[in-house]
């Protein structure tokens, strides 16, 4: 008895160690992500795919006709930049970002009050409540 408590005793550690590994792991891909897209560095929109893959798929699904920079610029609002952050990261004008937004909208076919931020977090929830 003491021995099969020993047992899960141990087994619980591993996993709690792996779940530790596991955040370790998410943080940095995640700060990797950030720092490619701050550098406007073309690398950013594969490593994005790669950590976030349901979202990439989703938003695939949902919006198969998004060009690269629409599904780029998706993924920088969906990771919480801010119009003024995006224009500073891309060398681009606020403005600029402002009318790429608007397309964006459109194109996904979003209604005025909607927010393309909520919205964009809604399509995850969705993955993850499908899981």
């Amino acid at each position: 008895m003491k021995s099969q408590l020993r047992e899960r005793e141990k087994l619980m550690e591993i996993k709690d160690a792996e779940v530790v590994l596991w955040k370790d792991r998410m943080n940095e891909a995640f700060e990797e992500v950030i720092r490619l897209a701050k550098e406007n560095n073309p690398e950013f929109l594969v490593r994005f795919k790669e950590v976030y893959p349901e979202f990439s798929t989703m938003l695939n699904q949902v919006a198969p006709k998004l060009t690269k920079d629409q599904f780029k610029l998706c993924a920088l609002i969906w990771l919480n930049f801010s119009c003024k952050e995006i224009a500073e990261y891309t060398y681009i004008e606020v403005k600029s970002v402002e009318t790429k937004r608007f397309r964006l909208r459109k194109k996904l076919n979003l209604k005025a009050g909607e927010d393309l931020q909520q919205w964009l977090n809604y399509l995850v929830l969705d993955i993850d409540s499908t899981s």
